[in-house]
């Protein structure tokens, strides 16, 4: 009998720490994104840069986009920075790469604008860091041999050449044919053929509002075509959609035809808010 008992007593324990177990594990997948974020932030303090990332990431999947005094559940306004801190933390593992990688992205989206306080407290010393400890190291010039000495009289100095006018900082505008093809390749579906396209053409070119339209636009039609599951995408694309100014007249008259009613929506409600057209 009490062999009997307390097999009964250890089958109810052991009940309780299942169920505990349970309710623990299903609590802390129905965390909202604002305790990520400060999770990831506090595990960045206390030195676990690899767990500040993984809750980061949460926090980006499950959260708006990026930027200052965004609404969390709990009523609060939070300065939400994930891409600032997420190259801080890969900084702090010495993966240059990706901690460029996620201070572009917080450029490109504008994460922290430069008139808010934490651009000049957190933003610039961190890109200063990453320029410090990620510098690539030069190569070596080889060594001139040296001058062997002249036979016979000096030779009279030769005229000096006029100086070289330094090539203007501005690039070119990007031509029509490519963002002819960029429109070409948006209408076969080549979502990622576009963005490809215009990315290595900023290289050389300085893209102009047609060519950022078709970015997000590119950008949103595969966010959709994915099933929304990466919302990496809507946020590239809704920061190039804040670029946009004024659309050229050519590709305006298209744009009912070409771009899907899913897509307009999203780039008029970037819009809206941007308080553009």
């Amino acid at each position: 009998m009490r062999r009997e008992g307390a097999r009964r007593v250890l089958g109810f324990v052991f009940g309780l720490w299942a169920f505990g177990v349970g309710t623990a594990t299903v609590a802390v997948a129905q965390q909202s994104w604002d305790f990520y974020y400060g999770l990831g932030l506090k595990q960045l303090r206390n030195g676990d840069p690899r767990g500040a990332i993984e809750s980061l990431m949460n926090a980006l999947q499950k959260g708006p986009p990026p930027g200052p005094r965004r609404l969390a559940p709990s009523g609060q306004l939070i300065n939400f920075f994930p891409y600032l801190y997420l190259a801080k933390a890969y900084l702090a593992l010495k993966d240059c790469e990706r901690a460029r990688q996620m201070l572009e992205t917080s450029v490109q989206m504008n994460e922290v604008p430069t008139d808010h306080p934490e651009y000049d407290l957190q933003f610039v010393p961190t890109r200063q860091s990453i320029q410090k400890a990620c510098r690539r190291p030069e190569p070596e010039s080889p060594k001139e041999p040296p001058p062997e000495p002249s036979p016979g009289p000096t030779p009279p100095p030769a005229t000096a050449s006029p100086p070289i006018e330094p090539s203007p900082a501005v690039r070119p505008a990007v031509p029509v044919e490519v963002l002819r093809q960029a429109v070409q390749l948006y209408r076969r579906g080549a979502y990622r053929d576009v963005v490809r396209l215009l990315a290595e053409s900023q290289r050389t070119y300085e893209l102009d509002d047609g060519a950022y339209f078709l970015l997000g636009c590119s950008l949103t039609a595969q966010y959709f075509w994915e099933g929304r599951r990466d919302r990496r995408l809507l946020r590239e694309a809704q920061a190039y959609f804040q670029r946009v100014q004024t659309l050229p007249p050519g590709l305006q008259a298209i744009v009912p035809d070409l771009v899907s009613p899913k897509v307009r929506e999203v780039y008029e409600a970037v819009r809206r808010t941007a308080g553009g057209e």
